[in-house]
């Protein structure tokens, strides 16, 4: 009547617990499994492997559970999955199947297919029971996850006891060294007396003594644990040992008894010692650390993208892809990358370009390594980061102001088609009125450029301001219209006044000249000498005005040539020597 009801996750976690009572004890009480002195062990398993022969065959799932309960029992996690294997190929009931869940998740963590096993844990009715909670704070730490293992352990309870002996202090080791990390020395010490009290294997006593040099560190005890770490050099136990020479190295490098380069060194040669889980992890991260700090940027962020890439289920995973992008941000933001070559800065830049954040920060991280790269003249390189920026990463007047600038770059390459297609690929609507101009007298340069002149010209339209009327006369001049081309250049100069400091004035009076003489027109030439004679005697086109004015053009040996001379200082070439000088004094910003 009230409609559907859905039980909450946890009244059904608590239900589960409360149901399962005596049977979660049983599900989970491995010691009772294979219990006999070490002479009756074989004759034992020969027993379960007779019980699964001689069994009816509805009998026989439940007696190869048994065998593979034994297996486990004693440690052969790999013998208990292959029986758990051919129950399942027989179909077993509801219970038998909670049960080979179980074992098949505990045998996979004992193999330290810790992936597969979490998997295999992550079932209501099995994480229900109180048995599976040392399991999950076992796989808490294997991740790395030491806060929420010392929590899981601390709730273990009395469950443990239902382990062996040699289960018993596997997990009590790691209950031990998840309270050290998580800085519970008290939680510690129990868990490493628990361990003492169970008679701890020479292999087992290795992890005892490093896990005693780590407490004796957090006593500020750190000559004492580093003699406790020595004894663990040669030992046969290679975890333990990595991690011993892992914490010396550390405790040396923190007494600076080693520089960070000796430090470094040792690191690599340990980082063949040991591999596969967090103790990997975390020396990457600690190699990716200590090259950053040496500058050794490469280096550096190879090891930690390894750490992220290869651990992401680790704790602390999350914690160096922050930490990458933090150190990327002050190199190309904060200045560090002006130390390197423009070169090693590009090619760090691209290896690791998944670091360059989104928005104006990225923005700017590529506008600082363009803008140094154009200084030394890699300007396709320092192009083709604009080109990336345009097509991929904005939008709006921002997309149109960069590709101006990568325009530009490509045009003092001299890569004229490159300069249209990015400047074409960046146009956007409503630019503000300064940066369509800009736009628009660069596009006409560049059509110019590639000899389109009646696009550029028809590109100018009823623009008549300064820089459009310079345009204006270079493309009339090479069209080899002379009448408009003398036209412009009488407006332009006619806005200025001409004085012998004037270079660029002075070069556009020889091109008028010219361009009458072109025309025949000697009337306008005397009247150019007249108006420009003293002030042009005082510039450096002195020499070509005088010849040029004079009487006798005809004797002018090569008069096509001083044509094209006056054609090759035309407005392009000064339009890009503005550019120019901008690329190499300053930086891609001052272009617009």
């Amino acid at each position: 009547p009230r409609g559907l009801t859905i039980s909450r996750s946890k009244d059904i976690e608590w239900n589960l617990a409360q149901s399962a009572g005596d049977r979660g004890r049983q599900l989970w009480n491995i010691r009772s499994w294979g219990r006999g002195s070490s002479a009756q062990i074989e004759e034992l398993r020969k027993k379960l492997i007779r019980h699964v022969i001689d069994v009816p065959s509805s009998k026989r799932n439940d007696a190869r559970i048994e065998l593979a309960k034994f297996y486990l029992s004693h440690g052969g996690a790999a013998d208990a999955l292959g029986i758990v294997a051919v129950v399942l190929r027989q179909k077993p009931t509801r219970e038998q199947s909670l049960t080979l869940r179980s074992l098949s998740a505990a045998g996979n963590y004992l193999l330290r297919h810790y992936g597969k096993a979490e998997l295999l844990f992550d079932e209501p009715n099995l994480r229900a029971e109180q048995g599976a909670i040392p399991w999950l704070a076992a796989l808490a730490a294997a991740k790395g996850d030491w806060r929420d293992a010392h929590n899981q352990f601390l709730g273990a309870g009395k469950v443990l006891k239902l382990y062996p002996a040699w289960l018993q202090r596997r997990f009590y080791l790691l209950a031990a060294e998840s309270a050290l990390v998580s800085g519970k020395s008290d939680d510690a010490k129990s868990y490493l007396m628990a361990v003492r009290n169970l008679a701890p294997l020479p292999e087992q006593m290795a992890d005892l003594d490093y896990l005693r040099g780590y407490l004796l560190k957090q006593a500020g005890k750190l000559d004492d644990a580093k003699r406790l770490w020595a004894t663990l050099v040669d030992s046969k136990n290679r975890p333990a040992r990595a991690k011993a020479i892992f914490a010396l190295i550390e405790a040396d490098l923190e007494q600076k008894k080693i520089d960070r380069p000796e430090a470094i060194k040792r690191l690599e040669k340990l980082s063949f010692a040991w591999r596969g889980d967090v103790f990997e992890f975390d020396l990457l991260r600690r190699l990716g650390e200590l090259h950053i700090a040496g500058d050794s940027y490469r280096e550096g962020f190879t090891k930690l993208r390894q750490a992220a890439s290869y651990f992401k289920k680790v704790g602390g995973a999350e914690g160096v892809t922050a930490l990458m992008h933090d150190h990327f941000k002050k190199l190309y933001l904060g200045g560090a990358a002006d130390k390197l070559p423009p070169v090693i800065a590009l090619a760090l830049f691209e290896e690791f370009r998944e670091l360059a954040p989104a928005g104006s920060e990225g923005d700017e991280m590529i506008r600082k390594l363009a803008d140094r790269l154009a200084k030394v003249d890699l300007l396709d390189e320092a192009a083709k980061l604009l080109d990336h920026q345009v097509e991929f990463r904005l939008d709006g007047a921002e997309k149109a102001r960069i590709g101006v600038r990568a325009a530009v770059i490509r045009l003092l390459d001299n890569k004229p088609e490159k300069a249209l297609a990015v400047l074409v690929g960046s146009e956007v609507a409503d630019m503000p009125i300064k940066l369509e101009r800009q736009r628009r007298y660069l596009k006409s340069n560049i059509l110019g450029k590639l000899g389109r002149l009646d696009e550029a010209m028809t590109l100018l339209g009823d623009d008549y301001s300064d820089k459009a009327e310079k345009t204006r006369a270079s493309i009339s001049w090479r069209m080899s219209k002379w009448q408009e081309a003398s036209a412009v250049l009488q407006r332009i100069m006619s806005r200025r006044v001409m004085t012998p400091d004037d270079a660029e004035g002075a070069r556009f009076v020889v091109q008028w000249v010219i361009a009458r003489a072109m025309l025949g027109d000697n009337a306008g030439i005397e009247a150019l000498r007249n108006r420009f004679g003293p002030v042009m005697a005082k510039t450096a086109q002195a020499k070509p005005f005088k010849v040029l004015v004079g009487n006798d053009l005809d004797g002018i040996a090569n008069y096509p040539a001083l044509i094209k001379a006056a054609g090759d200082i035309d407005r392009l070439q000064a339009f890009m020597g503005e550019y120019r000088s901008l690329v190499r004094d300053e930086d891609l910003s001052a272009i617009n």
